[in-house]
């Protein structure tokens, strides 16, 4: 690793672990398919608005949404906006930096930060000489990716269906790891 790299390691670990503030993402069709509003969610005063992908601000009531003219909460969203901004790009130059300039293992630690809320695990699970990251989980198990030797591993540690450990009265946990395409690790969870 460069030590110009290392000198922005701790820089953007500090922005990285911001939190967003965005509510999530959402597109709206109408009843025939065709696209309404796609952008992101954003709460001010405790109210729900969109920011669409061309700038406009939305205020959702239901499943109608008002265009909004009022500077204060065009401000208050495009501020939120920016932050968000600010952090994503500080978890990606964290990942960059981090992976060395694997962009596979790139990807790996950009989920991982995403999941894990802007840090990275100092102590990544080992299973069969493998660092995994945890990138997801669903409610019977959890997800992890990793790298050794150029390839893709994705673990799920989670209960075995069906399995019971009758003398702890307890469900049976187990990992399994295989070999993922790196151009798609399929399902990761949700979180």
């Amino acid at each position: 690793m460069s030590e110009k790299s290392l000198e922005f390691i701790d820089d953007y670990a500090e922005l990285a672990a911001g939190r967003l503030s965005l509510s999530g993402t959402m597109s709206v069709f109408d009843g025939f398919g065709n696209l309404k509003i796609s952008g992101t969610q954003y709460r001010v005063a405790g109210k729900e608005y969109v920011l669409s992908e061309d700038g406009s601000v939305f205020e959702r009531h239901d499943s109608d949404f008002k265009n909004v003219h009022d500077p204060a909460i065009l401000e208050a969203v495009n501020r939120k906006f920016a932050a968000d901004k600010t952090i994503s790009q500080a978890r990606d130059n964290l990942a960059l930096v981090l992976s060395e300039g694997n962009s596979v293992m790139q990807q790996i630690l950009r989920i991982h930060l995403e999941y894990y809320g802007g840090t990275i695990d100092t102590s990544p699970t080992e299973e069969d000489g493998i660092k995994f990251y945890i990138v997801g989980r669903n409610s019977s198990h959890e997800f992890y990716l990793g790298m050794r030797d150029g390839k893709v591993f994705k673990m799920a540690f989670g209960d075995v269906a069906g399995s019971w450990d009758e003398e702890n009265d307890r469900p049976i946990y187990k990992s399994r790891v295989s070999e993922v395409n790196p151009d798609d690790f399929g399902y990761l969870g949700h979180f």
